[in-house]
């Protein structure tokens, strides 16, 4: 079904859309997507992984080493590699669907030009010169931008796999690169320090405005691309949307799998033009966002969206992903979530029907967020947005705002407050049931929320003020020796063997002081964090909040509302009756690494 769509997308001339056709694209791709996803992608931790190529599937295989002999006799082949990648890439000009060519690229740094891709050439990184053997890490091959210039644009069918892409500038969209109207795979590459500038002039009449967005990508004008298994650490906007990765205008896709680690938006911004810290989602695009990490992005200058920043009838999936310790200068230290964009000459739109707009959040883990009126650290949804929030898990610090917008709040478990604003008439066509909200809730929640537990009386059928019995499965963790590892971005961490538990630590969110990060790997009384911290005395590791045995929220939800699984993709339900909160209670769940 994805190869069908895209075909028809690829071949329809963009004067015969009609108004709505690009978001339906958007949204069937977004849907054909994540089947594909599904069931062509295993299951895999984020960040970049280093698996050989499929060598089999190309006709030709061509070789670049940056340190080859500079004499007449190089060729392109395995002893007589070309000594740049534009070499490669305009000696395949012979590929095509039927025979594709792959460039396969030794350790070293590459410079130059802007690189131009071509169709059915795919590029793939970190091979040793000697023996073309791959290891990402022992064999760091850098497209470098040298501050200078735009490292790639890319173009249809093409892969880019196994780079660094370092030091990307662009006075434009995507420091990186870019991806207009175009669809490659863009996998297990590093992108680092990659920039967009302002734009010059700057000097907008309202705050608010369009600028240069996407510090490493920008995927833009239909463009809907795999982005996998790829490390984002510490990109940036000087004034535009998205730190990373922004998406805009009619853009879909996939983003999963991905670490996006200090990315940053609006660095020198004074216009307000800057939201979404890693990921910015504007103007009718519909990616879907899966499996995720985002750890300590920012939107600075008074933007919203720490992590992700979605507006103007954006409606992507956000599906299995951890946002720990990101924060903003305005709303949603997490997630922020409008329908209308801001209008300062032009009336709003109207509001679109459901089937052309609804943005999902569903099984996302929060943790440690942060926004300046400590109101909205988890997430903000205004303007009209039309969101389904289902079995997501909240924990301290990361308040949910909601106002004048439709809201299906359903089997989430929100540890800090709740806020509900002008959630009443024509906006309000939402569902409450089967949360544990054991914060407070401000404002005036729903009458028709059903099978909730909260600490104060809640109108309703089914509510209950029993203390809900949550696991206090936390645990501090003493730090010995620490190594900071500056091209993975990672620390080692040796852990006081007492301090170890039994269960597997891998995917627990952890804290040290106001440091935020996930556990990538263990071993033994030794653990691998994301981001430096060479500096860690101790190591909190989050609690679950997962159902006790005896909590009163087992088998007390209401099964009209609730899902087919629970915040771990276990069924629902497991016992008697569908229970309350995020976590369907299990007396013997399976093991699982990456599990909270």
């Amino acid at each position: 079904m994805w190869v069908l769509i895209t075909l028809w997308h690829k071949m329809t001339p963009r004067s015969l859309y009609r108004p709505n056709d690009q978001m339906i694209f958007s949204r069937l791709f977004a849907v054909g997507a994540a089947l594909v996803s599904s069931y062509s992608f295993a299951a895999r931790s984020p960040g970049p992984v280093g698996d050989d190529p499929p060598r089999e599937r190309y006709a030709q295989i061509w070789y670049v080493a940056s340190d080859s002999p500079t004499e007449p006799r190089r060729n392109g082949s395995r002893t007589a590699p070309w000594t740049t990648i534009h070499e490669a890439v305009r000696a395949a000009e012979g590929a095509t669907a039927d025979q594709p060519h792959a460039v396969f690229v030794a350790a070293g740094a590459y410079s130059g030009q802007t690189l131009h891709l071509r169709e059915n050439v795919d590029l793939y990184g970190g091979f040793c010169p000697l023996t073309w053997k791959r290891n990402l890490r022992r064999h760091a091959t850098v497209l470098d931008g040298e501050g200078r210039r735009r490292i790639v644009i890319a173009c249809d069918d093409a892969v880019v796999d196994g780079f660094v892409f370092r030091r990307g500038v662009a006075r434009g969209e995507g420091g990186a690169l870019l991806c207009a109207g175009t669809s490659p795979t863009i996998t297990n590459n590093y992108f680092v320090s990659n920039m967009t500038r302002a734009p010059e002039p700057w000097a907008p009449t309202h705050l608010h405005e369009n600028a240069h967005d996407g510090g490493a990508i920008a995927v833009l004008d239909g463009a809907a691309p795999l982005i996998q298994g790829n490390l984002f650490f510490k990109n940036c906007t000087e004034v535009g949307r998205g730190g990373a990765v922004a998406l805009d205008r009619h853009a879909a896709g996939v983003i999963a799998d991905n670490v996006f680690l200090q990315n940053v938006a609006g660095t020198i911004d004074e216009h307000r033009s800057s939201d979404g810290g890693a990921v910015s989602v504007f103007d009718w695009s519909a990616p879907e966002i899966r499996g995720n990490l985002f750890l300590e992005n920012r939107a600075l200058a008074r933007n919203d969206g720490g992590a992700i920043f979605v507006c103007l009838w954006s409606a992507p999936q956000m599906v299995a992903n951890v946002f720990a310790g990101n924060a903003c200068d305005d709303d949603g230290g997490a997630i922020f979530i409008g329908g209308q964009e801001h209008r300062y000459e032009r009336p709003p739109d109207p509001r679109p029907l459901e089937e052309n707009y609804l943005v999902v959040v569903s099984r996302n883990r929060f943790a440690g967020n942060s926004s300046p009126r400590n109101n909205s650290g988890g997430m903000r949804v205004v303007k009209e947005a039309r969101v389904r929030l289902v079995n997501n898990l909240f924990h301290s610090s990361d308040q949910v705002y909601m106002q004048a917008s439709d809201v299906h709040l359903v089997n989430n478990t929100i540890i800090d407050a709740v806020i509900f604003r002008e959630m009443a008439g024509d906006q309000w066509n939402g569902v409450v049931a089967n949360n544990i909200f054991r914060g407070d809730l401000d404002g005036e929640p729903p009458t028709t929320a059903t099978c909730c537990y909260a600490q104060q009386p809640l109108d309703g059928e089914g509510n209950f003020s029993t203390a809900p019995k949550l696991a206090s499965d936390g645990a501090k963790l003493v730090a010995g020796t620490q190594r900071f590892d500056a091209a993975q971005a990672v620390t080692a961490i040796e852990i006081e063997p007492d301090d170890v538990p039994d269960a597997s630590l891998v995917g627990r969110i952890v804290r040290a002081g106001d440091r935020w990060s996930v556990i990538q790997d263990q071993h033994d009384n030794s653990v691998v964090v994301w981001g430096d911290f060479s500096d860690a005395q101790e190591l909190e590791v989050v609690p679950s909040y997962r159902l006790n045995a005896d909590s009163p929220c087992i088998d007390r939800g209401c099964p009209r509302h609730a899902p087919d699984v629970d915040l771990h993709e276990d069924r629902r339900p497991t016992g008697q009756g569908v229970d309350v909160g995020a976590d369907e209670y299990a007396a013997d769940p399976p093991p699982r690494d990456a599990r909270p």
